[in-house]
């Protein structure tokens, strides 16, 4: 119980743990459910049906210092003494959730979500991306619906793009394709001074994304290195795989005060509970977008207010 506590209350890791007080509990909830890593002793793991662990990463707690000579990738021996923080590390290590970011400070990826409507989602996504002061901000739109196409082109104003184009993206994506940054380079258009990548036209297209897909995709992206905010534009109905928000730096949520939509807000957080992503949850921040231009003070202050210095400027 301390060990969960101790990862669960620690904000700069991506971990969230559950604890189990038997070895049946534990049993009975892999029958329903899949983890990514169970930490467990010797002794309890001895409790436990055969293959019921099935291909899921271990980190064996032991009673002396040895075993690291065992230690694979998917196995790894630590002694149960020692810090919580090094048995912390051993967990992220083994998820490939510490690699580091292609970036460095001044990088920043957003995602914009809501599950209401008319809340100001769309402005509030293109006011973060014009406050970037140092290479401007990428809008990547993931709405349910594309914008209005004329004869299959949507117009911008520098030229114009594909409407299929993104779908091209997505399945790019996809397929890992290492073309990628080349084909978009060809298709982004610019829209009062920010890039622009609109939403398919398909939706379903999105929902083939899971959350390796999206941190793929942010990370070449990042490795371009032309835009320094780069701000996701997301439809909560248009996302399978709703952890998919885990791999940006900041999440942001238009709210509105009237009681139905608290209702659909606490539905979502909810939402959230079942699939037991508290932890990324907890990093949501809720914003009143105000009905101002995405130029407008109102606008600048607000955001400002909400995520401070983490914009490039």
């Amino acid at each position: 119980m301390g060990l969960m506590n101790y990862i669960n209350s620690d904000m700069n890791n991506p971990l969230y743990a559950m604890a189990f007080s038997s070895a049946a509990m534990l049993q009975d909830y892999l029958h329903k459910s899949k983890l990514d890593l169970i930490i467990i002793s010797y002794d309890i793991a001895e409790e436990l049906q055969d293959n019921v662990l099935g291909n899921t990463k271990l980190i064996y707690l032991t009673k002396d210092s040895l075993g690291k000579e065992y230690n694979t990738p998917d196995c790894s021996y630590v002694f149960k003494y020692i810090r919580a923080a090094y048995i912390c590390d051993t967990a992220v290590s083994m998820l490939d959730k510490g690699k580091p970011r292609i970036k460095n400070n001044i990088y920043r990826s957003y995602a914009v979500i809501s599950p209401i409507g008319r809340c100001g989602k769309t402005r509030l996504a293109k006011a973060v991306c014009s406050l970037d002061e140092v290479r401007g901000g990428l809008y990547v739109g993931m709405e349910a619906y594309s914008s209005t196409t004329n004869n299959g082109y949507l117009s911008c104003d520098d030229g114009s793009i594909r409407a299929d184009a993104s779908s091209d993206i997505l399945y790019m994506i996809k397929n890992r394709d290492e073309q990628l940054i080349d084909f978009i380079e060809k298709n982004i258009v610019s829209e009062n001074g920010i890039g622009v990548i609109p939403s398919p036209l398909i939706y379903q297209d999105i929902k083939n994304l899971n959350k390796d897909d999206m941190s793929w995709y942010i990370e070449q992206l990042i490795e371009w290195g032309r835009y320094t905010s780069i701000v996701f534009d997301i439809a909560s109905s248009v996302l399978y795989d709703i952890s998919c928000l885990e791999a940006f730096d900041y999440i942001l949520m238009p709210v509105l005060s009237d009681e139905i939509s608290r209702v659909k807000i606490n539905s979502f957080y909810n939402m959230l509970k079942v699939y037991e992503l508290h932890k990324m949850a907890g990093r949501i921040m809720e914003i009143t977008v105000p009905d101002v231009n995405i130029d407008n003070p109102i606008m600048i202050r607000e955001i400002e207010k909400c995520i401070g210095g983490n914009i490039a400027g």
